[in-house]
């Protein structure tokens, strides 16, 4: 096309500014259009991303209750750590003295940075 446009701007036939500006014009368009394609493999991915994901919300839970199961009563008691210390073998404790107490119905949380102990238990 190029080629072409030249041919004509050399015959007379298109002035060298028509050719230029036809020439940006058309850069300007070729951006759009490739930021469009890629849009189109966003989307398609983003597509069979939601479909996994629908496919893991339709599965029904295995857990079941038997039919005509008894409802549970409610949980009564506490959480309590009186003085709990622990500690690898050889190694220094991870736990030391901690006490606490979780009231029922009462909603509590473990937290700290990796590596403190707080998913540890004796094996």
């Amino acid at each position: 096309m190029i080629a072409y446009g030249g041919r004509l701007a050399l015959a007379g036939e298109l002035s060298a500014g028509v050719l230029v500006v036809f020439l940006l014009y058309l850069s300007k368009l070729y951006k759009p259009i490739r930021d469009l394609s890629k849009m189109t493999d966003t989307i398609a991915k983003a597509s069979v991303a939601y479909e996994r994901i629908q496919e893991i919300l339709d599965v029904e839970s295995r857990v079941r209750d038997l039919p005509n199961a008894r409802e549970a009563p409610a949980f009564r008691g506490g959480i309590e750590f009186d003085h709990v210390s622990f500690g690898y073998t050889g190694q220094a404790p991870v736990l030391t003295d901690v006490s606490f107490r979780i009231e029922p119905g009462q909603i509590a949380a473990i937290v700290g940075p990796s590596g403190t102990g707080k998913s540890t238990s004796p094996a």
